[in-house]
């Protein structure tokens, strides 16, 4: 059987006093339910409360495991308020406009009082156990009984804290489950990245064994919580390296880095995530990268770099074939992120599911930029038509008013005025009523043409001239040939020269050896001679 607490006890809890509530909830109720199934502790988390208020409720046996209707514990509750530290001047604060020192009196008489009716409370007290805990609460009385000694110096020394920390800890100390979960499979791991990150408090519950990649319904983690809700470098460090999936995906299929470059685009989080095993070229269930993100949603050119450092695919597509690019140029015309990826390779002439290039999103909502240029600067056709025939100038005429600059870049670049779509630019003009920029652009087109011409005939000259230099080149190569030739008969005429001064030595040594020849012979010949004789 489910015992109901009464509306009375109910507004008691809510009211936040600590003396109404020792009166109204004693052992036997501390674990009565709403209609709600919230018990007193519930209750009190829910609404204003002090240490002392819950100390008094744990001491009572107050269950730290038990739900309500959607299966949330005190710990959930607990974890997702936004300030937990207990305080005395929130229930006993005089908002009146009177002197500081008026103020200050009041509040030291209504605290007399409540110190008096506490103590006339305790002497009418005959349970030993409510009797400690009041005792623990006054911090005036002995204590009496040795079993309760433990219980009574922890609650001491967690009321001397009086920090978050300590109320965390002790409902871990009582037996709460770190990882139980709600009808949404939210844990208070989950609750506290949400709404209360507080680095000491997670480290507490990781401490605690809580799962750091537990899911919830919708496939969440802590980590997407505290990177869609309250990044935090250290903090998001501590949990990967207690081993978070820096690559878990929602059921949507977002990881935490999709949402940190949706909706906190700060490179120092980016990097924290990054840096521990992020991937930079995951994709949504509608194939968004967190290019796409930052793009659509967050120009920063700085945090563009960087991802592409990382390897971040500028030419990533989605489901309806949009680059990054596409996005910068729909909804942001940021000139330096556009600079960052045109220069980085990001492909200029891609297209849309619907036709459309980066250039036809400028020139229907971005029009008054400067942006232009910097995307003509690689751009292979200026003069692409959507899925539904429009060129760059019918989506600009459209547009009520028509910058002026941007018409005459445009055309000068080449932008063809009389491509139809059924109607021509300038026909969509006269339809609009902007009778005005009819003329102003017929004057541009002639002075485009004579741009043009006198473009073509600089470039004959041009084309003259860099024929006359490749003759004066060739005439210098040729020049440079004879001149290596003739070296070439020089270097062989000296070698010739310096034969024929060896073949003259040769026949001079020749001739004496001759002379040498014919004298050994004639004397050989004389020898014989006088032999015979």
């Amino acid at each position: 059987m489910t015992y109901r607490l009464s509306k009375k006890e109910i507004e008691t809890i809510k009211n936040g006093d600590l003396l109404d509530l020792k009166r109204a909830i004693k052992k036997r109720n501390v674990n009565y339910r709403t209609s709600s199934s919230m018990t007193p502790l519930h209750l009190l988390l829910e609404n204003n409360f002090q240490l002392q208020h819950i100390q008094y409720l744990i001491n009572l046996g107050a269950n730290l495991n038990a739900r309500t209707e959607d299966k949330s514990t005190p710990l959930h509750l607990l974890s997702r308020r936004k300030d937990l530290s207990s305080s005395d001047e929130n229930s006993d604060e005089d908002n009146s406009s009177g002197d500081e020192e008026k103020k200050k009196k009041k509040k030291k008489k209504k605290e007399e009082q409540k110190k008096k009716e506490l103590e006339k409370l305790e002497t009418k007290e005959n349970n030993d156990e409510e009797k400690n805990n009041i005792v623990l609460l006054s911090n005036n009385k002995k204590i009496h009984n040795n079993a309760n000694n433990e219980k009574n110096n922890l609650n001491k020394e967690i009321q001397d804290q009086m920090n978050e920390e300590a109320i965390f800890q002790l409902f871990i100390n009582k037996g709460a489950n770190v990882n139980v979960v709600n009808e949404q499979n939210i844990t208070p791991l989950h609750l506290l990245c949400h709404h209360n990150p507080k680095l000491e408090l997670i480290k507490i519950l990781v401490n605690n064994k809580a799962d750091v990649n537990a899911k919830d319904k919708e496939d969440w983690t802590a980590l997407h919580y505290l990177c869609r809700y309250n990044p935090d470098p250290e903090i998001i460090t501590y949990l990967l390296d207690n081993k978070a999936n820096p690559n878990v995906k929602t059921d949507g299929q977002w990881t935490p880095l999709h949402h940190l470059c949706r909706y906190h685009a700060k490179l120092d989080t980016i990097k924290a995530l990054v840096e521990n095993g992020g991937n930079v070229n995951q994709t949504t269930n509608k194939e968004w990268t967190v290019m796409h993100l930052i793009c659509m949603y967050n120009f920063n050119s700085e945090i563009v770099k960087y991802l592409i450092s990382k390897g971040a695919n500028v030419n990533a597509q989605t489901r309806q074939l949009w680059s990054p690019l596409h996005y910068v140029c729909r909804y942001l015309a940021d000139l330096e992120t556009i600079q960052t990826l045109v220069s980085n390779g990001a492909n200029t002439n891609c297209k849309t599911d619907s036709g459309w290039t980066p250039l036809h999103f400028l020139c229907r909502y971005h029009a008054q930029t400067n942006c232009f240029q910097a995307l003509l600067s690689n751009i292979i056709t200026i003069n692409e038509k959507t899925e539904s025939g429009d060129t760059i100038l019918h989506i600009l005429f459209k547009n009520e008013n028509i910058n002026i600059d941007t018409l005459r870049f445009l055309i000068f670049k080449g932008a063809d005025i009389t491509l139809k779509n059924g109607l021509t630019p300038i026909d969509i003009a006269k339809k609009n009523g902007n009778v005005k920029y009819i003329k102003i652009t017929e004057d541009l087109i002639q002075e485009s043409k004579i741009q043009q011409q006198e473009r073509r005939k600089n470039k004959e000259l041009l084309a003259k001239y860099s024929n006359l230099k490749e003759k004066i080149a060739q005439m210098k190569i040729d020049k440079k040939n004879i001149e290596q030739e003739r070296w070439q008969i020089i270097q062989e005429r000296e070698s010739l020269h310096e034969k024929d001064y060896e073949t003259e030595k040769i026949k001079k040594k020749t001739t004496v050896l001759k002379r040498k020849n014919r004298k050994l012979e004639m004397e050989l010949k004389r020898l014989l001679k006088n032999n015979m004789f």
